[in-house]
Formats: C-alpha cells, structure tokens, sequence
C-alpha cells in the first residue's frame, strides 16, 4: 500500500493505522499476559493474582532478564515491550504512544516505518539496557519503543524544521527526567530507546522526504 492511500485510511478510520494498531496489541498482550497466569491458578498452581497488577508468574515468563534468555526463553526479547507491570503503567504508555505515533502519521512516517521504529527501538533498548541492570533484573514495558518514537520525532525536526528542533530536545529531556523520577523504571531503556530513535531515522531504513504539517 503505498504512503497517499495509508494517509487517506489515517484520516477515515484513524484506529486502523498502525498507533492504533499498536495501542490494541499492547492492550490484549495485557490481557493474555494477565490470562495466562489466572489459567494456571486454576490449574491449581501456587500464583497470586492481584486484580490492579500483572502477576508475577507473567512477568517472569514474558519480562526480559539474563536468568532466562540464558536458559533459552527469546521470545522475551519481543513479548516484554508488550507486557507491562499494571493497569496504570499501560494507561502512561499508551498516552504517550497516542502522542508521538499520531505525531508521526502527521509527519508523514509510513506504517512500515512506524512499526519498524517501535519494535527495533524496543528490542534494543531493553536488550542494552540489561547490562546496567542486576543480572536478575526483568525489564517489561513500552516506555523504551516510545522513547524510541520521540527519538523519531526529534531526528524529523533537525531535518526538518530547525525552528523546532530545540523545543523537542527540551521535550525529551523534560519527559526523560519525569519519567525516570518514578520508582521501578528502567531508566537505561529509556535513554537507549532515545538513542536508537533518534540514530535509526538516519538508516536507509527510512524516507527522508517527509511531509511538514502545517
């Protein structure tokens, strides 16, 4: 499908492009996550469910840590950039995801690009952010591919519209630094999320000729 005729599904059924799309798989991976350990508890399994959070027993199975991708579990590395830790933590990123996917639809950034920018982001973020962490450390969590999207958002801008380009600097430092002010964030996956971003938009990966909104 080519970039005028996703633009013109953006603009009828906004859901169906890929923020929306993205925002629905975060949402049921939350709730399989959540399914497969009320399954096993009723399996008559030693697992604590807490209604307001994801239970432990996910965590381990779908977070990311050294224990088990060394015992062979690289599913990990895809399945922790959808789970998160609790409803209120899915309900922050998805905000964010709304804010900086849109952003990009506006700018012009092709679904493949979107796509390709949030799961690479997330993977290499998490993956490099583990060698900061406590070997036994689990990482879970969209905030690394979103971060990876404002990464996005601010190479655009230097490219773009100089005039901007500040304001966006000052917008990821400012979000950088809430964000990593709450307790149990991985802040690594965050700052690396930025980095990657922000390199990958100079890949071939990428269509430099992009839109500017007016």
């Amino acid at each position: 499908m080519n970039l005028e005729k996703q633009k013109a599904n953006r603009e009828e059924e906004p859901w169906k492009g890929p923020t929306g799309v993205l925002f629905f798989l975060n949402v049921l991976f939350y709730v399989f996550a959540y399914g497969f350990s009320v399954l096993l508890k009723f399996e008559g399994n030693p697992v604590y469910i807490d209604i307001f959070s994801m239970p432990s027993t996910s965590v381990v199975v779908f977070g990311l840590s050294f224990l088990t991708l060394s015992d062979g579990w690289f599913w990990q590395i895809i399945t922790n950039i959808f789970l998160h830790a609790n409803l209120a933590h899915l309900f922050g990123n998805m905000l964010f995801l709304f804010i900086y996917g849109f952003a990009l639809e506006e700018r012009g950034f092709s679904d493949n690009e979107i796509y390709l920018g949030f799961i690479l982001t997330g993977i290499l973020s998490s993956l490099v952010s583990m060698f900061f962490l406590p070997y036994t450390s689990f990482s879970l969590g969209a905030s690394g591919a979103i971060f990876g999207l404002l990464g996005m958002i601010i190479a655009w801008a230097k490219v773009h519209r100089s005039d901007i380009w500040k304001r966006q600097v000052l917008l990821g430092i400012l979000l950088f630094v809430f964000s990593s002010a709450q307790p149990n964030v991985n802040i690594f996956a965050h700052l690396f999320g930025l980095i990657f971003g922000y390199l990958i938009y100079f890949t071939p990966l990428f269509n430099k000729s992009l839109s500017v909104p007016q």
